[in-house]
């Protein structure tokens, strides 16, 4: 009878002070927050690294309590990065992003995927510092609550296991160095620089560098306007891609060797670039005569090329009539009025894309945003997405 009594108040305690519970071994590990468990308390976290601990509060996603306040959709829990799966059935250049990307999303049937549905799934869990990776399959998500965060209390629980990386053993990755003397092969480092337009990082895009022997890099912009990582990289053929982030047509790179060559120059997220490291100084940029940039000393593209339209300093020329620009990117054009007048810009009627009209007086910018602006114009109505501007014009 004492025995039976003892039993029952140790599992009624463990109840009522909500205590998380880890579980593990060498490689895997089962931790369970209770529902409005204390999640600044450590028992509370699953506190993989030194600057990873993952928890949940009342309501919401995960979060890093060493560095989280709150669920973000960019990149909490912070220091981490998502995909959807197995670690093993992603490839090497699979494109990592924010756990809320993953999860607040729409499967390939339409269907709204939500944290609701969670219970069963396996994710791919990149630390992005360390490069570990695991496979996390969630045993328990509390729901409900009414409101947005689908939180009821902030309870879940998963399991995670160590693995390689994809493609490979995570010994394949490539080192991250302060300085590209560190670096065995120095001649072979590359540096990765990083821009967004918006200046609030990347958004949970990261880019995913393979090379000889399936060795791979990735990597992000946390924040700012600029970042950049110096990779042990090796001599051969590279493959790069950035995406999955919420906000990639923010975001242009480079990548530039060890002797200060653009290998890539200006590209953009969404597109895989290919490029070779020689180790030796060779001269790159832009090799199609057609391009405005053209270099006829370079012996090695660099994707830097445009044309005319593609930047504003080399507009196209048009009159009065209908013209065509990219749907993909911005198109710039230069007017030159021939009489004086109300000029009428727009098009509604034209296309069906939603655009964005910018009337400038010249190109001037402060090296982010453009400071002779006449005119901008988003949507003409809600459901009416073209643009439309008029402006009093003088021969």
């Amino acid at each position: 009878m004492d025995l039976r009594i003892t039993k029952k108040v140790s599992l009624f305690l463990c109840v009522a002070f909500s205590v998380g519970i880890l579980s593990a071994t060498e490689d895997t590990a089962t931790f369970t927050k209770e529902d409005y468990a204390d999640w600044t308390l450590p028992e509370n976290q699953d506190r993989i690294t030194d600057n990873i601990w993952i928890t949940r509060q009342n309501s919401g996603w995960l979060i890093n309590a060493a560095i989280d306040t709150s669920p973000t959709y960019a990149s909490s829990p912070t220091g981490t990065m998502w995909r959807m799966g197995t670690t093993e059935s992603q490839s090497p250049d699979s494109s990592y992003t924010s756990l809320f990307n993953v999860m607040g999303t729409y499967d390939e049937y339409g269907a709204w995927i939500g944290f609701s549905q969670i219970v069963g799934m396996t994710l791919s869990m990149h630390l992005v510092e360390e490069n570990l990776y695991f496979d996390v399959t969630f045993n328990s998500w509390t729901s409900g609550g009414g409101n947005y965060y689908e939180g009821g209390g902030g309870g879940f629980s998963y399991t995670r296991v160590a693995v390689d990386a994809p493609g490979g053993s995570n010994e394949q990755g490539v080192d991250s160095v302060n300085d590209i003397t560190m670096c065995d092969n120095p001649e072979s480092a590359i540096v990765v620089n990083m821009y967004d337009s918006w200046g609030d990082g990347w958004n949970g895009a990261t880019y995913s560098l393979l090379g000889p022997e399936d060795v791979s890099a990735t990597g992000g912009l946390s924040d700012g306007l600029y970042g950049s990582d110096t990779l042990c990289t090796s001599q051969g053929e590279w493959s790069v891609f950035v995406g999955g982030g919420t906000y990639d047509s923010e975001i242009t790179f480079d990548i530039v060797d060890a002797f200060g060559v653009a290998l890539l120059s200006g590209v953009t997220a969404g597109i895989e670039y290919t490029f070779t490291i020689t180790g030796e100084s060779v001269a790159s940029g832009c090799t199609d005569p057609n391009a405005i940039n053209y270099d006829g000393t370079a012996t090695t593209d660099d994707g830097s090329c445009y044309y005319e339209g593609d930047v504003c300093d080399s507009p196209l020329a048009i009159s009065n009539g209908v013209h065509s620009a990219n749907a993909e990117w911005d198109t710039y054009f230069s007017y030159t009025a021939t009489e004086s007048g109300n000029l009428n810009i727009t098009s509604v009627g034209y296309t069906d894309h939603d655009t964005y009209l910018i009337v400038m007086g010249s190109c001037a910018n402060d090296d982010y945003y453009y400071t002779n602006v006449l005119i901008e114009h988003d949507d003409v109505a809600d459901t009416l997405f073209q643009s439309e501007a008029n402006i009093c014009v003088t021969a």
